[in-house]
């Protein structure tokens, strides 16, 4: 994953939404500068952050993420979110997952491995 791809599908989704930089800051709790400097892939995001702009423009993780902009609800894909938010569900075989949400998978586990690798990121 690219920190600048990942910006411009931010941006360009956040436009899609009619939301400004600062009203997605304000509803997210961060800074207009944060989220500047990830839609000009300056900064990054965490998983947390990811998964509130989510659901905060109705997109999915997979729309930021990798570019696939879908029409899904972000209610609809963001499961984990809300499981793990209530503490509810249980363990799911990744062959039970379909192939979008293998991919999907995949990049969010390559996002966090290169979190962890760079110190840098873990600014949010």
């Amino acid at each position: 994953m690219n920190k600048k791809n990942i910006g411009q599908n931010l941006g360009t989704l956040r436009r899609q939404c009619g939301m400004t930089q600062s009203q997605i800051a304000e509803q997210i709790g961060v800074s207009i500068d944060h989220i500047s400097h990830v839609e000009i892939g300056k900064g990054s995001i965490s998983l947390a952050l990811l998964l509130k702009i989510c659901k905060l423009m109705n997109v999915t993780p997979n729309d930021i993420l990798a570019g696939e902009y879908g029409t899904k609800s972000a209610d609809e894909d963001n499961v984990f979110q809300e499981e793990s938010e209530y503490g509810v569900g249980g363990d799911m075989s990744l062959e039970e997952l379909n192939p979008g949400d293998r991919i999907l998978m995949k990049y969010m586990y390559q996002f966090m491995v290169n979190r962890r690798a760079d110190p840098k990121m873990e600014e949010d």
